[in-house]
């Protein structure tokens, strides 16, 4: 004989293991528990609630309702320690513990404040369930529109947030039960054979042949006894096969009403007689109502009046004990048809004055049900507009006392921070008038050395390549580094001294065969591009792109461009190009402008010459024109000697006057600077 495990015996994954019956899941739940009381754990952790909350599961799904109460309640009072979701689990519990008790409006109040709560805490999946839970509570109390409404949004966030197959189809077989009471046959079809698809694909086979029962009764209820006999016929194999034997009982009883429909009195003889002796090996159950009705109509069928009479009898009295109500209202319904097929006229009467008193008296508490579920509704919302209206007159009066408090603190704070910022502040230009310092008389110095070396020529230099954005770098003809610019300066992150006795040797490896044959044969070089150089300058390894040029001033001079490979249009192009590129580039400067104007303000190039005024407007014929403008659209129109700065000019407008999209005004400054940089360099060199 097994004995129930001691506290500290167990382990959690036994409390959840539903291979275990629920007696000994129970047991060994209350064994990871520590009761202080004898009906009241200890909870004081989070693994705790999650036991509690699970023991409360097993208590009510086996009608130990009393045992459920005061476990959800213990659980209430120790709030504090419950997370987000064990509060919204804890709802749950307490409404289904309310609907399996009867309380249908005080359940869907409790399903509410779940939702309401899940919603609020963005836990998409245990929303989906909680909207399940209060479908089936409308479902009960006959509001069919708001089951469906529940059951499709529960349907939809599972779908969406990829619950089990076995999930969704829980809530398929709902939907489709809600359309058979409707009698709306298609769609109830439509979702239940969804719903058995979903559970055999998630290897669900018990609860899959739970929903084929429920798509016999549509059959069944079309009077399609053939096709209800085949299915039922197969959920018995299986549900026989696994031993499931209150599942065999309800299946035969569903066998035995397709025969009575048939009028096939010997298969319904034959599957009541095996239901019969099932019944006996189970004990009473809600089963044992059924088989009684069921038995009923058989002696109906078989001709025995008084024996049909007097089983629905002993079945009313056994469904008013188990308040069985909906099989209730059957039985008196088959009392008043067994009275008429044996043309029993008063006792008919008699049935069905009694069926119509019990269909009204069910009718009253539907309609009881449904206002108090709406007053309790109202309630509970006049109770949450009441407790936040209370917790705003808190959080002002709160507020108040708060600011009455801190007025002084503050006031003393911004005074010691105002003088803390101006420490700070004057520490700040102390350092970086010193920075300042310190750079300006390294790069006095350097520029000293240099022109105390080079005289005019290095002045020359500073002007021609000193503003430009590129970085660049001078060697003579002894390979001696004569100049080197503030772009330069930037990319290597050093100061001007780094870079004294460096030489083009030190930036092009002999490698560089062809590079250096022309070099060292005086012959010309123009844009010679050099790709991925490696380069060591002090502790810091570069790799850079060279282009090398030869320019001809006082001396033969080698002028070297450097750019980072790993920026976008990295590789610069040398301000030297030839005058064709550089009409082209003053065109496509110009088409960018224009287009880049007519795309912000949806005008033309007409009323860009009149607002800038830099382009002449005339009149030809009768119409408006811009000659000279069109002369610039063009390289073939473009005069010899263009006037650029009037393009300089218009782009600068279009900048300042137009609000751009950031990469077509990106686009645009790339080109005005790059037609400037040519013109400051062939300018001054």
């Amino acid at each position: 004989m097994c004995t129930s495990p001691v506290y500290g015996q167990s382990n959690p994954e036994a409390c959840f293991n539903r291979q275990l019956n629920a007696q000994q899941q129970i047991d060994q739940c209350r064994a990871l528990l520590h009761w202080p009381a004898a009906d009241t754990p200890e909870i004081a952790t989070s693994q705790d609630a999650d036991i509690v909350l699970k023991l409360a599961e097993l208590y009510t799904s086996n009608a130990h309702f009393g045992q459920a109460s005061e476990l959800l309640g213990a659980l209430q009072y120790r709030s504090q320690v419950l997370s987000a979701e064990q509060n919204i689990q804890l709802l749950r519990r307490q409404g289904i513990l309310a609907y399996r008790q009867g309380q249908r409006p005080k359940a869907l109040r409790l399903f509410s404040q779940a939702i309401q709560a899940a919603r609020d805490s963005e836990k998409p999946l245990l929303l989906a369930m909680t909207l399940s839970d209060a479908g089936t509570a409308h479902l009960a109390m006959t509001q069919y529109a708001e089951a469906i409404d529940h059951y499709r949004e529960s349907l939809a966030l599972k779908e969406q947030y990829q619950a089990s197959p076995s999930s969704q189809a829980v809530t398929l077989n709902n939907i489709g039960s809600v359309f058979r009471k409707l009698t709306d046959w298609a769609q109830a079809e439509h979702y239940l054979n969804r719903a058995v698809q979903l559970y055999q694909q998630d290897n669900n086979s018990d609860q899959a042949s739970h929903s084929q029962e429920e798509l016999a009764l549509v059959y069944l209820q079309q009077g399609n006894s053939t096709q209800a006999i085949a299915i039922l016929r197969q959920t018995l194999a299986y549900f026989q096969t696994v031993a499931n034997l209150h599942a065999e009982l309800r299946v035969m009883l569903l066998l035995a009403d397709a025969a009575l429909n048939h009028r096939d009195i010997n298969s319904a003889a034959n599957w009541l007689q095996q239901a019969e002796q099932l019944d006996l090996q189970l004990g009473p159950s809600d089963q044992s109502v059924i088989l009684r009705l069921q038995l009923g109509k058989l002696l109906q069928q078989q001709g025995h009046y008084q024996q049909a009479e007097a089983m629905f009898s002993l079945g009313q009295q056994l469904a008013t004990t188990q308040q069985a109500t909906d099989t209730n209202l059957q039985l008196q319904q088959a009392l008043v048809d067994n009275a008429i097929a044996f043309k029993q006229w008063q006792s008919a009467l008699r049935y069905q004055q009694q069926l119509t008193m019990a269909q009204l008296a069910q009718y009253q508490q539907n309609f009881a049900d449904t206002l108090a579920q709406q007053r309790s509704q109202l309630e509970y919302e006049q109770q949450q507009k009441a407790i936040g209206l209370l917790s705003k007159e808190n959080e002002i009066k709160a507020l108040q006392i708060s600011v009455q408090r801190n007025q002084l603190f503050m006031l003393l704070s911004a005074g010691s921070l105002l003088l803390l910022l101006l420490a700070l502040l004057w520490f700040w230009q102390q350092r970086k008038r010193q920075h300042a310092r310190q750079q300006l008389e390294a790069e006095l110095a350097w520029h000293a050395r240099q022109f105390a070396d080079l005289g005019a020529s290095h002045s020359s230099l500073k002007a021609a390549f000193g503003q430009l954005n590129l970085a660049i770098m001078i060697f003579n003809n002894k390979q001696q580094l004569l100049f080197v610019n503030d772009a330069c300066c930037r990319l290597f992150a050093l100061p001007l001294s780094a870079f004294n006795s460096l030489l083009l040797g030190n930036f092009i490896p002999p490698q560089n065969d062809r590079f250096w044959q022309l070099w060292n044969n005086d012959e010309p070089v123009e844009h010679e591009y050099l790709p991925q150089q490696s380069l060591q300058l002090g502790q810091q390894h570069y790799q850079l792109n060279f282009s090398v040029s030869m320019l001809a001033r006082e001396e033969p001079l080698t002028l070297l461009v450097l750019s980072d490979p790993h920026q976008a249009n990295s590789l610069p192009c040398s301000a030297l190009v030839p005058q064709a590129s550089f009409s082209q580039m003053l065109v496509d400067l110009l088409l960018s402008s224009l287009a880049a104007w007519e795309s912000s303000t949806n005008s033309s190039r007409i009323e860009l010459a009149e607002q800038s005024g830099i382009w002449r407007v005339s009149i030809d014929d009768g119409r408006i024109r811009t000659r000279s403008l069109d002369r610039y659209l063009s390289v073939k129109t473009l005069p010899k000697h263009p006037r650029w700065r009037e393009v300089l000019r218009t782009a600068h407008f279009v900048l300042a006057q137009c609000t751009l999209p950031a990469d077509t005004q990106q686009q645009l400054v790339s080109k005005l600077n790059s037609v400037t940089a040519y013109i400051r360099a062939q300018s001054l060199l």
